[in-house]
């Protein structure tokens, strides 16, 4: 029989934009990049001009590249504009010399970018891109449904969930979907 079924609609912020730390975690696992190798190519893309400083514990973004982000999404993907500039908090203890990692120019074409790095180069870019972009997306929204079924003494519990709305997951997908 069935005993309980709960509904709840939960929204999930965007992620940070990286940090030293964070992004060596993301391309390792996304990747397969050790963290030396990471730092190694982030540098040669900071030469390049191409991001901005890779040693930093800021997850702060300027306020141009916040306005320049948000031009971005109401031009491509106007549904993920959130109503207001995402802000992060300063982490305790952070520096703060340097705003978060994230691409120096945010309309560089990608595939002129593409002929003029390697691949690695342009993969881990495409990972800060993707990353300073999710940052300020709107957030993802996300159906549960909970299920609870009596049977003699047990009770089965059954759980899913169902994203309504992508947010920034479109870019920096780190949600959970069930399998059909």
């Amino acid at each position: 029989t069935i005993s309980r079924i709960d509904y709840q609609n939960h929204s999930k912020a965007p992620p940070p934009p990286f940090i030293t730390s964070s992004i060596q975690q993301a391309s390792g696992s996304k990747l397969g990049l050790s963290p030396d190798q990471t730092m190694k190519l982030a540098q040669t893309l900071y030469e390049k001009g191409l991001i901005t400083y890779m040693r930093t514990d800021s997850t702060i973004l300027s306020e141009e590249f916040c306005e320049a982000t948000r031009a971005w999404l109401q031009a491509k993907d106007p549904d993920n504009v959130p109503r207001k500039t995402t802000k992060f908090r300063k982490s305790k203890g952070a520096q703060e010399a340097h705003e978060a990692i994230r691409p120096s120019n945010l309309n560089y074409p990608s595939v002129k970018l593409k002929q003029e790095i390697s691949d690695a180069e342009f993969k881990l870019y495409l990972l800060i891109w993707k990353r300073a972009i999710a940052s300020q997306c709107a957030q993802s929204i996300i159906n549960k449904t909970t299920v609870s079924i009596k049977s003699a003494d047990l009770t089965w519990i059954a759980k899913g969930q169902v994203i309504e709305f992508l947010g920034y997951a479109r870019y920096w997908n780190n949600l959970r979907v069930d399998s059909p």
